[in-house]
């Protein structure tokens, strides 16, 4: 029982920074790609020391078949929000949180393991 209270309170704080995080990159919270994002970034932090880098594999089936969607839908509405939250976020903040000067879209990918890796460098859980 302790384990578990454990473990729901290291699940409401990780879920707090993933939103945290996702808000200072201008994410849109009412978009079910936010959602799926959110969910990839706690799914990856679950399984981190077994992951393979592979989320095609590994992480969207999970989300597809929790939502009843398709691999590629997961994936695509992803991809529409991180396309979205480039457009929509400025381009400074944008450079100095993924690390480059000149600034081009990130990838998927790019976008879940830099908030990953920022979230688990400030978490002790």
């Amino acid at each position: 029982m302790i384990k578990e209270k454990l473990e729901n309170k290291c699940h409401t704080l990780l879920s707090s920074k993933i939103d945290h995080e996702l808000n200072y990159l201008n994410f849109n919270f009412s978009h079910c790609g936010t959602k799926y994002l959110k969910e990839t970034i706690m799914e990856v932090y679950k399984i981190r020391d077994d992951f393979n880098g592979n989320l095609e594999k590994n992480i969207f089936p999970i989300l597809a078949q929790k939502y009843s969607k398709s691999v590629n839908t997961i994936y695509c509405n992803i991809k529409n929000e991180v396309k979205n939250m480039t457009i929509s976020c400025d381009e400074t903040l944008l450079n100095q949180y993924f690390g480059s000067y000149f600034f081009i879209q990130p990838k998927v990918n790019d976008v879940i393991f830099t908030i990953l890796n920022k979230i688990i460098k400030n978490l002790a859980i």
